[in-house]
């Protein structure tokens, strides 16, 4: 068993004073698992850390508790077990954040056969500096075929969305695509399928609905894939009773054949404009995930692409 690990641009790197922010939590556990260095590890994963191995439903992205490196103790004896000989180096390429958790994709090779590297995609939940839960999700052959890049099926998803293009919206969509959501679970990422968007007919009920209205607009700030998986995080601004309101969304999808088969709604955040006007997240408290689909934390609508704002109708 693997444990995935993101190494930074550069080793040796000291946080700042400030709090680290996820990214760099993650990046500082590369450098440390890179290095050798337990001490250094063990003090960024909590005392309560679950690593999941890869899942096995296609309908999923949190798989069985991993029974090699599934709790820190299990952690810090397989890491003592393989220091001693060449550490596989991972490689982040791109990384998505919403609220406390990191999606990252990127290669890992080993460091005595470069021809066998494997892309993977993997998710983090920090929280108070430490990671919590180290999510699995995909891991394939570097070296695999590639086909024609799925993240432009989700670029052509977003324009629809802004054009308030309906029907170019849901053909995007397979007739059997299944949506889910930020889970009630903090273990798990987004396994709860809303009740009101659970076939081709209730999608169509609610998409037109939505586009009736005024769809907020959508920037996309991260898009990536690996396999059939693309990863998006977006702000959506433009909202009519909130014109000042920024959100932070992220989305994992899975396309094959041109369209969408599983939408997981990983979270949203309404991102905060301080008085200097730099935007900043404004997190769930511990043990908090983001608000439902539709609602923000402050209660206020939150109307986004894939899983339409439900107002006072419960979306789960």
């Amino acid at each position: 068993m693997l444990a995935l690990v993101l190494v930074p641009a550069s080793s040796g790197a000291a946080f700042a004073q400030t709090a680290p922010t996820p990214e760099q939590v993650v990046l500082a556990h590369a450098e440390a698992w890179s290095n050798g260095d337990l001490p250094g590890l063990l003090a960024l994963v909590a005392d309560d850390a679950r690593s999941y191995e890869r899942p096995t439903d296609p309908y999923k992205l949190t798989g069985e508790l991993s029974d090699t490196i599934g709790s820190k103790d299990q952690l810090a004896a397989y890491f003592r077990a393989i220091s001693a000989k060449p550490m596989a180096r991972e490689t982040v390429a791109e990384m998505a954040a919403v609220g406390d958790v990191i999606i990252a994709a990127g290669v890992s090779t080993d460091p005595q056969d470069d021809a066998s590297g494997m892309r993977f995609l993997t998710g983090y939940r920090v929280r108070d500096g430490q990671i919590h839960d180290l999510w699995h999700i995909a891991w394939i052959p570097a070296q695999a075929p590639v086909g024609p890049d799925p993240a432009e099926v989700i670029r052509q998803l977003i324009a629809a969305n802004n054009a308030r293009d309906t029907d170019r919206f849901l053909v995007l969509f397979s007739p059997d695509a299944k949506h889910f959501r930020y889970s009630d679970d903090p273990r798990k990422l987004a396994d709860t399928p809303p009740e009101m968007l659970g076939d081709a007919a209730s999608r169509e009920t609610l998409f037109r609905h939505y586009f009736a209205g005024a769809p907020a607009q959508v920037e996309a700030i991260k898009l990536f894939s690996v396999g059939d998986l693309v990863v998006e995080q977006s702000h959506l601004t433009g909202f009519s009773d909130a014109p000042e309101r920024t959100v932070n969304r992220a989305f994992i999808y899975r396309v094959r054949d041109g369209r969408v088969t599983e939408q997981w709604l990983l979270g949203e955040d309404i991102l905060e404009t301080p008085a200097s006007g730099a935007m900043r997240p404004s997190l769930p408290a511990p043990g908090l995930r983001a608000a439902r689909p539709g609602m923000a934390r402050s209660g206020m609508p939150i109307i986004t692409p894939g899983v339409p704002s439900c107002e006072s109708r419960s979306c789960r």
